[in-house]
């Protein structure tokens, strides 16, 4: 049986799990009842918060509205739960090889349907009166032994009269139409690029799918899976929901439909309101905004969607800000009137009543956990209370799109406008290391010596670096493992996709990783940051960033790269230089770039923006060994670092050296800044993370934020002096550097 907690258990579970170490961590340190996430952001949810399992992503009242099914798909085997939807109580659990998104309940009660994600089935499920759970059989929609590894199966749905299935089939972009009683698939229709929700018209004639990739909506005869009507959303639509009732305006247009659709736009602050006549005809109405500011650039993250039992309030599911806004549909427009403060990462909603709210956070600070928000006493005053919760929890205002001042000591301009010394960047991303693994023995970081499993002598130029230029000792990454580390680092965000995906590929369930390009239903707001630069005019040169490689060719043979996933890096790229492949030496890849700073020597013309992809310093269990693996990347860097460093473009550089993540159990990673404008021989213990790394450089280029969340981050003002010091850096060798020893 779980347990519910009030915020202070979720403090000192937090005190407990990121506060062990005797590390200078800022995040997890409640601060006036809130606990800062490593995003910068701070968690203070309403109501009572009940303990779950991995990603809880979907809920579902049952037909009895005794019981709330609760179906988790994260990185723990996937679970289906029921609880007392009064006491919130656990009832009966049921694990899946694996499930995701997809729950149905059929409308006479009985049976439960999920979703089998990549093993490709539909499993179906008896529940008594009382809810207890039992497995009954898995449906195929694929015959045995003719599974691809495309095969993935999220939401489904049951026709009105519960006689058949329909399964979205996302990336063969198709809906299956599966009848319950031989339990085979009988139809198999095409729909837009990555179907998300499948929505069924009240006539039950026909039905809507949202598609992720495309922001399509596609409407669908029910008998032939023939397009009805089809009409764009906008970007990355997902969870819709229908509402019948007529609006309390019964003049002007709105009276023609027969009901409205909304659907949440992933990438955007907004959702979307479709009108669908009795003659089936789709029409956009308008566009309800959920930001927090007028102007606030994309990172709400709007996913899930719950309607109110009397159809009059629209709950949006804010996963990026955790938060719920409450938007008032009652009239022609849709208007916000507040937000409520949730969880980490909030993905699904339950309205029990006009009282009670249910929603589902899909992260936790106890690892790969999750939690429900149990929250009452939804009336304006509440809701006043908890807007304004909302708003101090987030860092971004609408004043930080700006710094809004200057420092005289920095050489980091206050507005995009404004030109710096520094004109070019060198964005160096490395993989999977923890502050402590590299930098514990240093004992100005306070970090924990007995953990330093590659210290000083596995890495002597990330202590020299720290030593000569600038200790950072308070700095986080964003994302929990590469694949949303990745996007957090280059991109200010990881998208619904990333965010709702990667813990079934981390797992081992769905063997495909799509997260660093090549994926369309991935794709962030606002883009990468290579492409921002690259809109402004800037030069920007990749070295292993998006990029799939050749077949391995013998030590010295170039032309490693076989394709670049975004067409608009692909000119700028060094295909000499290999992307990520672990039997491959950083050395290596230092000497092509060291080769290529050769050539702009003499062109006398460098990169505003360059992209560095060094990562052999993750682990890779049955490759080499890690430590000789962290050798090498180590070895790499000190040759990259001296060879900038004494190039002609030195005066005018920043280096930024940062891990996209810091392993599964922390998100204190070692960073490191290297300039002439550097502060050296300093430690520096402000709180800074992934997007303070981009907001900085961002300033440096004069390039506008990309979401919110760089928007709203800590610029690293402090680490700068406006004072050169041209010194160069001198490598430190070492023969652990030698590749496999």
């Amino acid at each position: 049986m779980k347990k519910t907690f009030q915020v202070v258990g979720l403090a000192g579970l937090v005190a407990a799990g990121l506060l062990a170490q005797n590390a200078p961590q800022t995040p997890g340190r409640p601060r006036g009842g809130r606990i800062l996430l490593p995003s910068g952001q701070s968690l203070q949810p309403a109501g009572g918060q009940v303990e779950l399992d991995t990603l809880p992503m979907a809920i579902v009242l049952t037909a009895n509205k005794r019981q709330l099914l609760i179906l988790h798909g994260g990185y723990h085997p996937p679970m289906l739960a029921s609880y007392d939807a009064a006491t919130m109580k656990q009832i009966s659990t049921v694990r899946f090889a694996d499930a995701w998104l997809g729950l149905a309940v059929h409308p006479k009660g009985g049976t439960v349907y999920v979703s089998g994600a990549s093993s490709h089935v539909v499993h179906e499920l008896t529940i008594s009166d009382d809810g207890i759970l039992a497995r009954s059989r898995d449906m195929g929609t694929v015959d045995p032994g003719t599974g691809k590894g495309s095969d993935f199966f999220g939401d489904v749905a049951l026709s009105l009269d519960g006689r058949l299935l329909y399964v979205a089939d996302i990336y063969n972009d198709a809906v299956h139409v599966i009848n319950p009683q031989s339990g085979r698939t009988i139809e198999n229709w095409k729909t837009g690029r990555r179907p998300y929700r499948i929505l069924f018209h009240p006539d039950g004639k026909s039905f809507f799918t949202s598609s992720w990739a495309d922001g399509v909506v596609t409407q669908h005869d029910a008998q032939s899976g023939a397009v009805v009507n089809r009409i764009v959303a906008g970007p990355h639509a997902t969870d819709m929901v229908w509402r019948e009732k007529k609006t309390s305006d019964e003049e002007g247009p709105s009276t023609q439909f027969k009901g409205r659709i909304f659907v949440t736009l992933g990438n955007t602050n907004a959702v979307r309101v479709l009108g669908v006549s009795d003659s089936r005809e789709m029409q956009p109405l308008e566009s309800i905004s959920v930001s927090l500011y007028p102007n606030s650039p994309a990172g709400m993250t709007p996913s899930a969607l719950a309607l109110s039992p009397d159809q009059d309030t629209l709950y949006v599911v804010c996963s990026d800000a955790n938060a719920v806004a409450v938007a008032d549909i009652a009239g022609a427009r849709g208007r916000v009137s507040g937000f409520i403060p949730t969880g980490w990462y909030p993905t699904a909603a339950a309205a029990l009543d006009s009282d009670k709210l249910v929603v589902l956070n899909g992260r936790s600070t106890r690892g790969f956990g999750g939690s429900a928000s149990v929250i009452q006493g939804l009336d304006p005053a509440n809701l006043l209370s908890w807007s304004d919760q909302v708003r101090r929890n987030t860092p971004y205002t609408e004043e930080k799109r700006h710094i809004g001042h200057r420092e005289d000591s920095t050489v980091i301009p206050s507005l995009p406008t404004e030109r710096s010394p520094i004109e070019h960047v060198v964005y160096i991303l490395k993989e999977n290391r923890s502050f402590d693994e590299i930098l514990g023995d240093d004992p100005r970081g306070q970090g924990n010596p007995a953990r330093a499993l590659f210290g000083r002598a596995i890495t002597p130029n990330h202590h020299k670096i720290a030593d000569e230029f600038i200790l950072l000792n308070n700095f986080h990454v964003n994302g929990d493992v590469n694949a949303d580390g990745h996007n957090w680092a280059t991109a200010g965000i990881a998208s619904d996709y990333v965010q709702r995906l990667w813990p079934n590929s981390h797992a081992g369930r769905r063997r495909i990783y799509d997260y660093e390009g090549g994926e369309p239903a991935a794709a962030p707001p606002a883009g990468y940051i290579w492409n921002n630069a690259l809109a402004k005019g800037l030069r920007v040169r990749n070295y292993g960033y998006f990029s799939a490689n050749r077949p391995l060719q013998p030590a010295g043979i170039g032309n490693h790269i076989g394709k670049v996933f975004d067409p608009a890096l692909a000119p700028h790229t060094n295909l000499d230089f290999r992307a990520f492949d672990t039997k491959y030496p950083d050395v290596d890849r230092a000497r092509v770039f060291l080769q290529d700073l050769a050539r702009m020597e003499g062109e006398k013309r460098f990169p505003h923006l360059t992209l560095v992809r060094l990562s052999n310093d993750r682990s890779a269990a049955g490759e080499h060994p890690s430590p000789a693996l962290v050798a090498d990347n180590d070895a790499a860097l000190g040759m990259m670092v001296e060879g900038l460093s004494r190039s002609s473009f030195w005066p005018k550089m920043a280096i930024f050296v940062v891990e996209t993540s810091a392993g599964m159990e922390s998100h204190r990673a070692p960073a490191l800044v290297v300039s002439p404008y550097v502060k050296r021989g300093s430690v520096d213990s402000t709180f800074y993370n992934s997007t303070s790394v981009l907001r900085t450089m961002e300033l440096i280029l004069g390039l506008s934020p990309m979401t919110m969340h760089d928007a709203g981050a800590q610029p690293m003002l402090p680490v700068f002096t406006p004072t050169a010091n041209l010194q160069p850096y001198s490598a430190e060798k070492s023969d652990g550097s030698r590749f496999g020893k």
